[in-house]
């Protein structure tokens, strides 16, 4: 039995692999995927029925893909805004592999939670991209780094009871091989 959509909305800066996450869940090249150049412009559905629940997944242009007096953020979250008017749950795209936690990362942070408010991050997962980027044995210690460093961040501007709650996933998302997930523990 197929029961109501459920709407994500994935989000997070430019080059990040938020289509290629996409791709892997459909397990097919479904969102265009750029290696050198940011490819998503504007804000596309795909939808995908899992364990019989039917979701609706929103690709979004990569936030901070420029200077922030060029204005493109605030438009591209007036296009997502526009597009998506309900959203049941949000994933917040990184790569993994980042040491520390960025200018744009903290940009980023910030605007999504002035644009949609702080209780979205109570309904949103971390999703760490480029597992296999690391050697196996610092995923761990990576995944739990860079969540804390990302929960530190949404607690600045959402509060600490929305970072509390916030989980992370790891995933390694090669669309031809299709999803690997690992869960941060705790």
């Amino acid at each position: 039995m197929i029961t109501g959509e459920a709407r994500i909305l994935l989000l997070g800066r430019t080059g990040v692999g938020k289509s290629s996450l996409i791709n892997a869940l459909l397990r097919r090249r479904a969102a265009a995927v750029g290696e050198w150049m940011p490819t998503t412009a504007r804000v596309d559905c795909y939808h995908a029925v899992f364990d019989g629940t039917r979701y609706a997944m929103y690709d979004t242009p990569g936030l901070c893909d420029d200077l922030p007096e060029a204005g493109n953020d605030e438009r591209y979250l007036e296009m997502i805004r526009t597009a998506v008017h309900r959203v049941d749950h949000a994933w917040f795209v990184t790569r993994l592999d980042f040491t520390r936690l960025s200018a744009d990362e903290r940009r980023g942070i910030r605007l999504v939670t002035q644009a949609f408010g702080p209780a979205l991050w109570k309904r949103a997962v971390i999703v760490f991209t480029f597992r296999d980027a690391l050697p196996r044995a610092r995923v761990d210690e990576a995944m739990a780094a860079r969540a804390g460093l990302i929960r530190g961040e949404v607690a600045v501007h959402a509060g600490p009871l929305a970072a509390r709650g916030l989980r992370a996933v790891c995933v390694n998302s090669n669309h031809a091989a299709g999803l690997r997930i690992v869960q941060l523990p705790g």
